[in-house]
């Protein structure tokens, strides 16, 4: 059965704008929260799951893949100061190879990471 396509939907201040099937998000779809924080993405059973954006009101975004509603895979997370880490992530975390970059641009971190903490070289 494919998705099917809906103008939106809106409960508790939130808005979905995307596709459905049965009763579900499924496929492309935009998901914006109460906070003003947003999603645009891909959806699978009514999670993120593969790839997609992620903004917060303050400059904040990631933009990688997801599996079942994480940051799962590859991914670039920007904060509000123009820092970024560009790597792995499991379960939300930063998790294997990736690297932190400073505001300036300049690499901070780069290797392994685990649990979300950088690993350093032994």
């Amino acid at each position: 059965m494919r998705p099917r396509s809906t103008a939106g939907c809106g409960w508790s201040g939130a808005i979905y704008r995307g596709e459905w099937l049965n009763d579900k998000f499924e496929g492309r779809g935009t998901y914006t929260y109460r906070n003003n924080s947003k999603y645009v993405g891909e959806f699978r059973n009514g999670q993120r799951n593969g790839k997609g954006t992620f903004s917060w009101p303050d400059g904040a975004s990631y933009t990688g893949e997801y599996k079942e509603d994480l940051r799962s895979g590859r991914g670039t997370f920007t904060y509000p100061n123009g820092a970024k880490y560009v790597g792995e992530y499991r379960n939300d975390r930063r998790h294997g190879q990736g690297i932190e970059y400073g505001p300036d641009g300049k690499v901070r971190y780069s290797g392994t990471w685990e649990n979300d903490r950088f690993v350093p070289k032994r």
